[in-house]
């Protein structure tokens, strides 16, 4: 059979058929505690589209740790068109297990991403399939996708939607989760 664990412990698995009887013991060990990569020496490698006419919505922002700022896709003086996307030079490589998605935060709601496609890469030419892909909620609140640990060095989060069914796509900010 299958036993899940419901938190980190011990425990002892028994179980009887027909009169013969088994058991084995079973560990669970606590979840890994996963760690932002540190965006000190991050910088841009592409973003398909930025504002920076009628705002500052350069790419840039999306990785400023600072949640007041955004990257925001250009609407002035003509509106760039879905899919966007932005790729990212970590400086150096990573054991990644996931990344943070944080909608703009200063009350306005165009470009929040619909689905999503998320990349990582050590060569800039092959990106591969996506490592996830889904869709988030029509929120502020941050959102966090997991997926299996692999060391890479360069990042690109794709947007094909926006919530709404606008054609931009903004972000105050992204993280990337490492592994301990």
């Amino acid at each position: 059979g299958l036993a899940k664990g419901q938190s980190a412990g011990n425990a002892t698995i028994t179980a009887a058929l027909n009169g013969v009887t088994g058991s084995a013991s079973a560990t669970v060990a606590a979840a890994a505690t996963l760690s932002a990569v540190p965006k000190i020496n991050w910088k841009l490698v592409y973003a398909d589209s930025q504002e920076t006419q009628c705002e500052n919505g350069a790419a840039g922002n999306g990785f400023d740790s600072s949640a007041s700022t955004i990257w925001h896709t250009q609407y002035c003086p003509s509106t760039a068109q879905l899919p966007h996307e932005i790729q990212i030079d970590m400086g150096a490589a990573y054991l990644v297990q996931g990344f943070r998605y944080l909608p703009r935060q200063d009350g306005g709601v165009h470009g929040r991403i619909g689905q999503f496609e998320f990349y990582a890469t050590n060569n800039l030419s092959n990106w591969g399939t996506p490592l996830a892909t889904g869709s988030f909620a029509n929120d502020a609140t941050e959102k966090q996708v997991l997926f299996a640990p692999n060391t890479y060095r360069y990042i690109r989060l794709r947007a094909l939607t926006e919530v709404n069914g606008g054609p931009w796509t903004s972000m105050a900010e992204l993280t990337v989760l490492q592994s301990p």
